[in-house]
Order: C-alpha cells, then structure tokens, then sequence
C-alpha cells in the first residue's frame, strides 16, 4: 500500500502499490490499470469544523433527484448509499467526515462486476479517516 497526501487538503488516501492516482484541483481519482474494473474518486471540500452537519440528510439530498429509491446507511463518521442504475451501472455514493474536510466518493462499475473491487474499495475509501 502507499499512502497519497491531497494538495491543499487535510486528506490522506491508502490504495494499493499498483493503483494510480491523479489531483486535479478538489478532485482526486484513482483505479487498477491492470485488472481493474471501475473509478473511484474523490472530492474534498474544506468546511468549518464547528459547523454540525447530517451526513445521511446531505447525501440524500445530493442524490435525491438522480435515484427514486435510496437507501442511506450511517456508521460513524460517514453516510453512503449503492444503487444500480437504469443502464445498469453500480454506483457507491459515500459522504465522509474527517475535523474540517468533508469528502463526496464515488465509485462506479458494471453491475456483473461489483464484487470484484468491492473490499479494495470499501479499503481505501475508509483509510480517509482512520
């Protein structure tokens, strides 16, 4: 595993050695070349870590509009959802918190594929905040 730092960003990701990883300004994306079979990104928002927020009401309300039935789960420090779309897409939609950063994930792949990645994703996408 190796550990990746966003620039101007209090946001630290573990992915595997062979993963690649591209910033572009708040967005950070990374994926298996070799035997991957979806994207996973991030996008880091810096917010007043004072401010008290529902993470389950905010992905919702993000997503409400793009899906008529969802189903919010909540641990901890985050709010996500899987859906599968009309074109039979698989989608993860997580909202995290860690102090001041508020990070939106997504990760998306052919539904005939989703256990492929599965524990890899849900992996690297909690090593935001530990």
């Amino acid at each position: 595993m190796k550990s990746f730092k966003a620039e101007n960003y209090d946001f630290i990701l573990n992915i595997p050695d062979d993963w690649v990883i591209t910033q572009e300004k708040n967005i950070v994306s990374t994926y298996d070349t070799d035997h991957g079979v979806g994207v996973l990104q991030f996008s880091i928002y810096n917010i007043d870590e004072s401010k008290d927020l529902s993470l389950s009401d905010e992905l919702e309300e993000h997503l409400k509009n793009k899906y008529d039935d969802l189903k919010i789960s909540l641990e901890n420090n985050f709010a996500y959802c899987k859906v599968v779309d009309k074109n039979e897409i698989y989608w993860e939609y997580w909202l995290l918190r860690k102090k001041a950063t508020l990070v939106f994930v997504t990760y998306n792949c052919a539904n005939t594929d989703i256990e492929i990645e599965n524990d890899m994703v849900r992996n690297i996408i909690l090593s935001v905040i530990q």
